[in-house]
């Protein structure tokens, strides 16, 4: 046995003990001899029985018979690749590996996304032209590439749904600046300024003018309700809480309006009569 052989039964041996599905067709006598066999799982799978083909068939056989297992859309490009003729033209115009991909089925039944791999050659011996064809599955690494090209997609989805979200927050912004720019000027026409507070059990501030925190001694609004833990019952004399706070609720009965007149603690430490009138507003 020369080196010429020994050399292409190592390439044989070596790619059939990786490859997922294999066999050696010769080009020029159009056969494939023995069977073709796929490996799932480590167990091996006789093909040729599977296609109710004896061994040693025909290439153009197996060919036909494999191409059945070919979704419609990809079949005229499978029987491209395996033309006979068009393979042997390749290896005489210097072709030696030959690849392509095809959806198939597995000797399971099961949908696969195969990677033919040739390997082209000529026989010292007889002058054939012979392809080591092994297979290699591809399904799994197509099927990451999917969720990889969905993540992506889906990232650059969420990327202009937050650059939608910006521009909506910039909006919302800037009519909150301007309202509060209006709410502001109106306050300043108040004598003593204005508060607004929400209907919970501690009445918290929901809005403080400047006017009105400087009326107290406090530098800025922020203060004044930091002063207060957030509420206006942290600064009423506690003596006026229950008091002012009956005397509001009982006219909140009769109408929306109320008046009312209480201490309020300044920020010295004082404390300063207020008259305290509002309306209530309720959201709809």
């Amino acid at each position: 046995m020369n080196k010429s052989m020994i050399n292409n039964r190592f390439l044989e041996e070596t790619v059939f003990a990786i490859a997922d599905g294999y066999c050696v067709i010769n080009l020029t006598k159009n056969y494939v001899p023995g069977v073709m066999y796929q490996v799932i799982d480590g167990r091996q799978y006789n093909l040729n029985e599977q296609l109710g083909l004896p061994e040693d068939s025909s290439l153009q056989s197996l060919v036909d018979a494999w191409a059945l297992t070919i979704p419609k859309e990809g079949l005229s490009d499978f029987l491209k690749e395996f033309d006979r003729e068009r393979l042997l033209k390749r290896f005489e115009n210097g072709e030696r590996h030959i690849s392509f991909r095809y959806w198939t089925r597995t000797a399971t039944f099961e949908p696969m996304l195969a990677e033919n791999h040739m390997a082209l050659y000529r026989d010292v011996e007889t002058g054939d032209v012979i392809a080591v064809n092994y297979v290699l599955d591809r399904t799994e690494h197509y099927r990451l590439d999917e969720k990889e090209r969905a993540l992506e997609k889906s990232n650059q989805e969420y990327i202009k749904l937050l650059e939608e979200e910006k521009k909506h927050t910039a909006i919302i912004e800037k009519l909150t600046q301007e309202l509060r720019n209006e709410l502001d000027w109106f306050s300043v026409s108040i004598p003593g300024g204005a508060k607004i507070s929400n209907d919970d059990p501690t009445y918290s501030f929901k809005y403080v003018s400047e006017q009105f925190a400087n009326m107290l001694g406090y530098n800025t609004p922020e203060e004044l309700i930091e002063a207060g833990q957030g509420s206006i019952l942290g600064l009423a004399h506690p003596e006026d809480i229950m008091r002012g706070l009956a005397d509001a609720l009982d006219q909140y009965t009769r109408s929306d309006h109320y008046a009312t007149i209480y201490r309020i603690r300044c920020k010295d430490g004082t404390y300063k009569y207020i008259e305290d009138r509002g309306q209530k507003v309720c959201k709809p």
